[in-house]
């Protein structure tokens, strides 16, 4: 009897151990609800930080170093080509000689004209002579009055013929010396369009000789953009053999025709202080600066992440609740929307710089909803 009341006592001691922990569990969930974050699902989702929209946009643009001045060497007479002095890249300097015609048949023609002078010359003194006897003559009464204007007349033809034939060895000395082609300034060789014993006739470009002169960059603007750009304009130069340091430039000259074929115009960059690797002919990136006038928000974001109902247009964005845990509380925005450009829709009022707009999940969550991070990404400029 004993062992049995002793049984039931345990019983009940355990029944009331057992009352107080539930009615104890109540009373705590009662006053104490169990808190959202350990209670509740945390939905992942991406967001971007908001920051200002800038109204500057880059542009880049291939161009070329070109020369300052540029000479198509051509021979005035024609000929074979005897000899060319320089090679492909040489430089050269102003006055030197670089191509040579074969000589030959103008160092005969010039022969042919200097003998043919000496005869005109000789004939020229000659008639002088009958002239003055003839003169003479006259005077004396020995010989008629058309005697000595036949004398005379002869005299002036022999004179005619030394002018016309010395004019003639001038010539034939010009041609001699058009054989030879010298660079009419200190250069580089650029082209060479002709080899020696090939012939060429007069005006056959031959050669193409470059100056560094003031080193510039041509670059080709499509229509879109040729009309935003003006001169004086600063822009940024980067060389393909130097990709890591940019040189400043100015827009020295803007092309206002374009080709018959094309809606292309050339733009002439000056550069201000020019590598040490400068060369004429070396591919370059043009980057020039605009600003987008028809931007007037200061944010642009994602049509995607601007919603609407019946009161209004709102986005959704998020407040630290659990930093350690990472975890945010939704809430909604309302927003005054703009235009809608190519980057995006502008947004006029309701947000501001450091705003974390939710970008994922926005059909599924509600203002109140605890939920996690996942990606951080910025709004680029």
């Amino acid at each position: 009897m004993k062992v049995k009341s002793f049984i039931n006592k345990t019983n009940l001691f355990l029944l009331i151990i057992l009352v107080f922990l539930i009615t104890s569990s109540f009373l705590r969930d009662l006053f104490h609800p169990p808190s959202k974050i350990e209670a509740k699902f945390y939905r992942s989702v991406n967001y971007i930080e908001l920051r200002e929209f800038s109204n500057i946009e880059y542009k880049r643009f291939a161009g070329v170093t070109e020369a300052g001045d540029e000479v198509v060497l051509s021979f005035k007479v024609s000929g074979k080509i005897d000899k060319i002095s320089v090679n492909l890249g040489d430089f050269v300097r102003k006055g030197e000689l670089v191509v040579t015609l074969d000589p030959q048949i103008y160092m005969i023609e010039l022969q042919e004209r200097k003998f043919s002078l000496l005869k005109a010359e000789s004939n020229k003194k000659n008639k002088s002579i009958i002239y003055e006897r003839a003169k003479k003559l006259y005077i004396q009464r020995h010989i008629a009055k058309q005697e000595l204007d036949n004398a005379r007349y002869q005299t002036e033809i022999a004179e005619a013929e030394l002018k016309f034939q010395q004019e003639v060895v001038k010539l034939a000395t010009l041609n001699l010396n058009y054989t030879k082609l010298y660079s009419p300034m200190d250069s580089t060789v650029s082209e060479l369009y002709k080899n020696p014993n090939e012939n060429v006739k007069v005006g056959t470009p031959v050669m193409l000789l470059s100056s560094i002169g003031e080193p510039s960059v041509k670059v080709s603007m499509p229509e879109i953009y040729i009309f935003r750009i003006k001169k004086g304009d600063r822009v940024k130069v980067r060389f393909d053999i130097l990709p890591t340091v940019l040189f400043d430039g100015i827009v020295e000259e803007v092309g206002y025709t374009s080709g018959s074929a094309s809606t292309i115009f050339p733009v002439k960059i000056k550069l201000i202080d020019p590598p040490s690797e400068y060369r004429v002919g070396l591919s370059t990136e043009i980057i020039f600066r605009f600003v987008r006038k028809d931007i007037v928000s200061p944010y642009v974001i994602s049509s995607n992440y601007v919603l609407k109902d019946d009161k209004g247009n709102y986005v959704y964005v998020l407040k630290s609740y659990d930093e350690k845990r990472s975890l945010w509380i939704v809430e909604r925005k309302n927003v005054e929307i703009g235009r809608l450009l190519a980057e995006g829709l502008e947004i006029r009022k309701g947000l501001t710089a450091g705003d974390k707009v939710v970008t994922t999940g926005l059909n599924i969550i509600t203002p109140g909803d605890i939920v996690k991070l996942e990606e951080q990404k910025n709004v680029s400029d």
